[in-house]
C-alpha cells in the first residue's frame, strides 16, 4: 500500500470561555487550549494535557501551603468593602484593616515556624483569596507541622499543566455579539498560563489606550492591548522563567489569549493552509492580561504548581481584571483539600469571574474526568467543541482499492518536526508491522511499547532494516505519551 504526503484543510477547534467572552457586556465582562504557533491562526489538534501527581522539590522535601485562621481579604462583605457594583474594594478601610491582621498572623506563624521548624522555608505569602504561606520543608517534618495548633488547614501543592476563524460561528458569538453591540469593550481578562507575545498581530494595541491605573507589571512585555505582565515563579527558578514571556517554549498562552480576545487580523498563508481573510477572538475589544505560570521545566513540558497559579489569581484580583482565564489542569483530589477550589470561591466573591478549561481526559479516561481547579462550584467550566476544519498536513493513501476515507488524513510530527524531504515526493510503502515476522518467530505485536511488567518501555523483536524506506503503522500501546 503506498501514501503520499501533502496538507489538508479541515479542522480541529479548541473553545473554552467563549461563551463567556461573548456573553459579556461592557458593563462588566473568555478564555483557553493545545499549544499551538505563534500566530494562532489555526489551531493543534496535539491534545493538551492535565495534571500529575505532587512532585518534591527534592527527594526529601515537600511543597505545601498552610492556611491560617483569620479570613482572607476576598471573604469581606457588607457596603463598606465593596464598590458599587459589589466588586471588593481593595482600598477601603475596612479591606487595609484585614490586610492589616492577615499580615500580622502570618508574621506570628513566621516566627512561630522559625522556632518549631527551622528547616521550614517560607516561598509565598498568599492574602487575598487564601489566608496563607507557600512552605518547602523537609519530608519527615510534614506530620509535626499538621499537629501545630495555630494551623487551619494543610494544603498539598500539586502539579498542573496546560490543557480556532470559523470557531466564533460554531458558539454563536457572532450572533451574540449582533444581537448585544458588544465586542468585549473595556473588559480586562487575565490569561494565567505560559505567556502572551504582544508583537503578535492579534495583539495590535490599534484604536486602544490604556484604562486608568495600567499597564502594570514589567512594561517591557506589555502595550496598550495587553496591559499586565507578570510570572510567577518558584524560589529557585532561573532567569527565563521570572520572564513574563519567553518566546522559546510560550506559545499557549498567545494560543488561549487570541481566542479570548484576538484583535482583527490577516493570516496569510502557510505550508499547511490558505490565507485566512480575518481571524480575531471572541472579545475582540478587551483588554488582556498575561500572568504567566507555566514556566517550570519538567519532562513532560512546563508546568505550575498550586502556589504559583495562587499567587497569580490574587494578582489579577488585586490589579482590577474582570476575568480570570485557567486553560491549564491538575489531578482531582478532596475539594476540601484543594487550595484552588477555595481561591476560585474566594475570587468569585471578590467580583472575579474564573473561567477555567474541564479538561482533555474525557476521551481516553471516559466520564468524571474533569480535572481542578475546574470542579470547583464557582468556576464556569467549559468544555471543547469542534468543526470541520483542521489545518494540518495530511496523508493520503494512493492505492487504486483505497477507500475515500484514506484520503486527506491529517497528521503531526514528534514535536512539531518537520517531515524528511524524501517523505514528501513520492509515494512511499505503508507498512503495518504486524504483518512482519519477528526475531522470535512470532508475528510482530502492533503495540510496539508496554511489554508485561514495565509499560513505559519500548520493546520490539522487529528484524534490522525490516522498515527501510517504508512508514510503519503501530500502536502507541499504553505506554506514557511522554515515554
Amino acid at each position: 500500500m503506498l501514501a503520499s504526503f501533502g496538507c489538508v484543510r479541515l479542522a480541529f477547534v479548541f473553545l473554552a470561555c467563549a461563551i463567556a467572552l461573548a456573553t459579556s457586556v461592557p458593563a462588566s465582562a473568555a478564555f483557553w487550549p493545545v499549544g499551538t504557533n505563534e500566530t494562532a491562526s489555526s489551531s493543534d489538534s496535539r491534545p493538551s494535557t492535565d495534571l500529575s501527581l505532587p512532585v518534591p522539590v527534592r527527594q526529601d522535601t515537600v511543597s505545601v501551603l498552610v492556611q491560617l485562621r483569620v479570613e482572607p481579604l476576598a471573604t469581606l462583605d457588607g457596603p463598606s468593602a465593596r464598590t458599587r457594583s459589589a466588586d471588593l474594594d481593595l482600598r477601603s478601610p475596612q479591606a487595609k484593616r484585614r490586610l492589616s491582621a492577615v499580615a500580622r498572623e502570618q508574621e506570628q506563624a513566621r516566627v512561630q515556624l522559625s522556632e518549631t521548624l527551622p528547616r521550614a522555608r517560607i516561598t509565598a505569602r498568599h492574602r487575598i483569596l487564601l489566608n496563607a504561606l507557600s512552605l518547602d520543608l523537609p519530608t519527615n517534618d510534614l506530620a509535626q507541622l499538621e499537629k501545630l495548633p495555630w494551623i487551619d488547614e494543610v494544603f498539598p501543592s500539586l502539579i498542573y499543566r496546560p490543557q480556532v476563524d470559523r470557531g466564533r460561528g460554531v458558539i454563536g458569538a457572532d450572533a451574540l455579539e449582533a444581537a448585544v453591540g458588544s465586542t468585549g469593550a473595556g473588559v480586562k481578562i487575565a490569561i494565567v498560563d505560559d505567556g502572551i507575545d504582544p508583537k503578535n498581530p492579534l495583539f495590535s494595541p490599534k484604536g486602544l489606550t490604556y484604562p486608568p491605573g495600567f499597564p502594570k507589571g514589567n512594561k517591557n512585555y506589555v502595550n496598550r492591548k495587553v496591559i499586565v505582565a507578570r510570572s510567577f515563579t518558584t524560589p529557585d527558578a532561573g532567569r527565563a522563567a521570572r520572564r513574563p514571556l519567553d518566546r522559546s517554549v510560550s506559545f499557549h498562552g498567545s494560543h488561549v489569549a487570541g481566542i479570548a480576545a484576538g484583535a482583527p487580523t490577516v493570516a496569510e498563508a502557510g505550508a499547511d493552509h490558505p490565507r485566512i481573510a480575518q481571524i480575531r477572538g471572541v472579545a475582540s475589544s478587551a483588554f488582556l492580561g498575561n500572568y504567566r505560570v507555566f514556566n517550570e521545566p519538567s519532562p513532560v513540558g512546563n508546568v505550575a504548581t498550586t502556589s504559583q497559579i495562587l499567587s497569580a489569581f490574587e494578582a489579577a484580583v488585586r490589579d482590577g481584571m474582570d476575568i480570570i482565564n485557567f486553560s491549564g489542569g491538575g489531578i482531582e483530589i478532596d475539594p476540601d483539600r484543594d487550595a484552588l477550589v477555595e481561591a476560585v470561591a474566594n475570587a468569585t466573591r471578590a467580583g472575579v469571574l474564573v473561567v477555567v478549561s474541564a479538561g482533555n481526559s474525557r476521551d481516553a479516561l471516559g466520564a468524571g474526568t474533569i480535572t481542578s481547579p475546574a470542579i470547583a462550584p464557582e468556576a464556569l467550566t467549559v468544555g471543547a467543541v469542534t468543526n470541520d476544519r483542521v489545518f494540518a498536513p495530511a496523508l493520503s493513501v494512493v492505492d487504486d482499492a483505497a477507500p475515500p476515507e484514506l484520503s486527506g488524513i491529517p497528521y503531526s510530527t514528534s514535536f512539531g518536526l518537520p517531515l524528511p524531504a524524501r517523505l514528501t515526493g513520492a509515494p512511499i510503502r505503508l507498512l503495518p508491522v504486524e504483518s512482519l515476522m519477528g526475531l522470535r518467530g512470532e508475528p510482530v505485536r502492533a503495540q510496539l511499547c508496554s511489554p508485561r511488567g514495565n509499560p513505559n518501555h519500548p520493546s520490539s523483536d522487529l528484524p534490522g532494516g525490516s522498515l527501510l524506506g517504508a512508514v510503519a503503522i503501530v500502536q502507541r500501546g499504553v505506554c506514557s505519551i511522554a515515554s
